[in-house]
């Protein structure tokens, strides 16, 4: 026998003391981890943009200005926005072939990686802008920089996990019915304004071309600074690109026909709400008035002569052209009554 004493129930095991090891975290976990985060520093409704706005001191025509040239002239006391800046800096010089000057400026201004996670981070940073495309496009407009930029954690580290999944990022906005005039709107943070800036050699097209943006052009700069110039921000709502995708309003409805790709109006009328609805996720800039029973009861009227026939496409826009009568007149008659009376 051994001269130990035997283990008592209530002194328990060896295996009952262990200490439990922490299993790591699996990276599909972590990217849902960060992309909560994200989702949490993004306001979700007017009161909490108001209170970010206030907290970041974004909120006044003078704290945007002075927010803005502190930006441009990289007066930035939060790390991960300098160096998502410098970043983006880096994926310039690699477009225009200067790939030793890329990893350079990384490695003096952020920290000693290899080129090939240098790259990466450059990959990375590109598919967020590109990211902020459809954001922009669908309502936020200039709010998609200002949450990205001001509110949320984009060190290198998380830009990887913003875009992993497709549609991640935008989830992370909230849905927007209306776009309304606002000061921010007058000095966008857009990535390319702030690098044509700090780098006023290259073109505009370039650094677009280097961070795979296109919703903001030169015209939308050349406003950007001269609003700078003055030191004025006002209220204002940023415009769509020309060549935007967007739903147009229903004008009628169409379907498919079984042997080919093409799409013919329908013979039949439509009901007059389908007619004039607007999509919810037409980008809503001004408000909308109601149609008034009697605009509908006119439309009604004159409904039965429109030829669905032969309606002609208008030129770069996905609506369809209805030939004036005479009645339409009537109409519109009326609706000038229901907006000034």
């Amino acid at each position: 026998m051994s001269g130990q004493p035997p283990i008592r129930p209530e002194q328990g095991s060896y295996g009952q003391f262990q200490v439990a090891t922490s299993q790591p975290k699996t990276l599909y976990s972590r990217s849902k981890d960060i992309l909560a985060k994200l989702r949490e520093s993004i306001p979700q409704n007017e009161t909490q943009w108001q209170q970010a706005r206030d907290l970041h001191g974004y909120s006044t025509a003078g704290n945007v200005l002075q927010k803005t040239r502190d930006i441009l002239e990289n007066r930035i006391t939060k790390q991960d926005l300098r160096n998502f800046l410098t970043i983006a800096s880096c994926c310039v010089d690699w477009h225009l072939g200067r790939k030793q000057e890329a990893y350079q400026r990384f490695k003096m201004q952020i920290s000693a990686a290899t080129e090939l996670t240098i790259q990466k981070y450059m990959s990375s940073l590109r598919a967020m802008v590109q990211a902020m495309e459809p954001v922009y496009l669908r309502g936020p407009r200039h709010r998609v920089f200002e949450g990205t930029l001001l509110y949320s954690r984009i060190g290198p580290s998380f830009l990887t996990h913003y875009t992993k999944e497709t549609g991640a990022f935008d989830s992370c906005f909230p849905a927007f019915s209306c776009t309304h005039p606002e000061t921010q709107a007058s000095m966008p943070l857009a990535p390319a304004f702030i690098l044509k800036y700090r780098h006023p050699q290259q073109s505009f097209g370039d650094i677009c071309a280097a961070l795979c943006t296109e919703v903001l052009d030169e015209d939308d700069y050349a406003k950007f600074i001269c609003v700078l110039e003055r030191g004025r921000p006002i209220p204002t709502v940023l415009s769509l690109p020309a060549k935007a995708p967007y739903t147009a309003l229903s004008v009628i409805k169409c379907q498919p026909e079984p042997a080919g790709d093409d799409q013919r109006a329908s013979a039949n009328p439509v009901d007059d709400l389908d007619m004039f609805a607007l999509p919810k996720s037409f980008p809503l800039v001004y408000k909308v008035f109601g149609i008034s029973d009697a605009v509908q009861q006119l439309l009604q009227e004159v409904t039965h002569r429109i030829n669905f026939e032969s309606l002609r496409e208008v030129p770069n826009t996905p609506l369809l052209e209805f030939q004036w009568i005479d009645n339409y007149d009537m109409v519109v008659d009326q609706v000038v009554v229901d907006l000034v009376g």
